[in-house]
């Protein structure tokens, strides 16, 4: 107890001997996230980890189950992951499951080993042969979910949010090329889901690889190409990666092909990375230059 300079007779209160308020329904300590967050996936609505660990902590003990019925970016399952809870992340769109699979093969084990599919979670829903695949592009109409889904199987790949209005670009890679000014080059996918192929597909992406400025294009269609796909195909030129290397100009891939490995493709680099704390949209880096 002291006096005040008024005279009035107060209590002084000492913070590392005070045991604070109780957390209230209005909490205003955690922030939202910015560009400047390290945890920032470019995920429109990615929650702090802070918040969740909050949540998940005061609601749970270890070795309960955590269930986000609506995971979006996965930040409970990978939050509940850190604190030894079991987990289940729910969620419609094939970018949210990407997202989510991505980031739990981010997370370490206590022994420091990186989770891994199949292992140590498993994603259910998700094609697992061609006829999953073709139901997947039947299942919405529009055949998008399966547009990105195939996009997701291209390593280095990014999906293409948009629905209409792509311009026939469903996903871009884009990789180092010390050849070029800015040493960056792009590769651009395409992705039909009909079941009737033709050689115009391929004509169309190479007209779609000009006008971005592509150095390639990728196309994926659900059934096998087509004689003519392939003869119209190698009409063009090839792209010299790194002024050497030739890469077809346009390379055509069916949904089965998508379930081998490796995948029957030409790429600029077998060893490249997706760079997500520079935000959105999200960068490829090579690690390291490898023969093709």
């Amino acid at each position: 107890m002291y006096y005040s300079r008024t005279g009035y007779v107060r209590q002084k209160h000492y913070l590392d001997e005070s045991k604070g308020v109780p957390v209230q329904d209005e909490w205003a300590d955690i922030s939202s996230l910015s560009g400047s967050h390290t945890e920032r996936l470019g995920y429109p609505t990615q929650k702090p980890e802070a918040l969740l660990q909050r949540i998940i902590k005061a609601s749970s003990n270890p070795g309960d189950l955590v269930l986000d019925a609506f995971a979006g970016c996965g930040t409970s399952t990978a939050v509940a992951q850190k604190l030894d809870r079991r987990r289940i992340g729910i969620d419609i769109a094939i970018p949210a499951i990407d997202v989510m699979v991505k980031r739990l093969e981010g997370s370490t084990t206590e022994q420091g080993r990186h989770l891994e599919e199949g292992i140590d979670f498993e994603v259910i829903g998700m094609p697992h042969d061609v006829a999953g695949a073709e139901a997947l592009a039947r299942q919405y109409g529009d055949g998008w979910q399966f547009q990105y889904w195939a996009v997701t199987r291209i390593p280095g790949a990014l999906g293409n949010i948009k629905k209409t209005g792509d311009g026939g670009v469903d996903g871009t890679i884009s990789f180092w090329d010390m050849s070029k000014k800015n040493n960056l080059g792009k590769a651009i996918i395409s992705v039909k889901s009909n079941k009737v192929v033709t050689p115009s597909m391929v004509h169309d992406l190479h007209g779609a690889v000009v006008a971005n400025g592509a150095d390639f294009g990728i196309l994926v269609i659900l059934e096998e190409p087509t004689k003519g796909m392939r003869v119209e195909a190698l009409k063009y030129e090839a792209y010299r990666y790194n002024g050497k290397s030739e890469i077809p100009l346009i390379q055509l891939l069916s949904a089965a092909d998508l379930f081998k490995k490796p995948l029957p493709l030409i790429l600029p680099a077998e060893n490249m990375v997706i760079d997500r704390k520079k935000g959105d949209p999200v960068t490829v880096i090579q690690k390291e230059e490898l023969p093709l």
